[in-house]
């Protein structure tokens, strides 16, 4: 929800803060992560192209989750963002 800009239920909230305060921050950084590939793949000409920045960025994630630098939780919010960019990129076909 955080990354799609949904707003929070005030029992999320609470859960987040108490159970994963650096998680909030994870994934406000990964926000913005959405808007710089977004706008890479705007500036794509082609699929091949727009393809390779999401191929990529998963690599990168699994790059960065072998070598132990992001946890579970943030694996997980990395791939939401690369799924958020693969729905923008259906979009603008």
């Amino acid at each position: 929800k955080i990354i799609k800009g949904e707003k929070l239920t005030p029992n999320e909230q609470k859960f987040i803060n108490e159970k994963y305060p650096e998680v909030k921050q994870f994934a406000q950084q990964s926000k913005k992560e959405v808007k710089v590939l977004k706008e890479q793949i705007k500036n794509c000409k082609t699929e091949e192209e727009r393809q390779q920045v999401i191929s990529k960025a998963i690599e990168n994630i699994k790059v960065m989750d072998k070598k132990g630098l992001l946890s579970k939780v943030e694996v997980k919010i990395k791939m939401a963002v690369v799924e958020e960019v693969e729905k923008f990129s259906q979009k603008i076909k």
